[in-house]
């Protein structure tokens, strides 16, 4: 197993990982498990908000992630 280390703001660690996961192959633009219907994108709004009144740092990781990968941040 790969345990990566990384430095930097949440976003540049997102942003590493997700560009990492992007160069070997792996791509975030969908989900094998559920479907990503207009219910689970609202639910996932909804958690956004906790998540910046609790631990915003979390979203620009997100963000990061997105961007590395280059997939919608909603995706994930």
């Amino acid at each position: 197993m790969y345990h990566g280390r990384f430095t930097g703001t949440h976003y540049d660690v997102g942003y590493k990982w997700g560009r990492l996961l992007l160069k070997s192959g792996k791509k975030l633009d969908y989900c094998p498990t559920f479907a990503l219907t207009e219910g689970k994108y609202s639910f996932a709004r909804e958690c956004a908000k906790e998540y910046q009144r609790h631990f915003p740092e979390v979203l620009e990781e997100i963000r990061g992630i997105a961007d590395g990968n280059e997939v919608p941040v909603e995706t994930l």
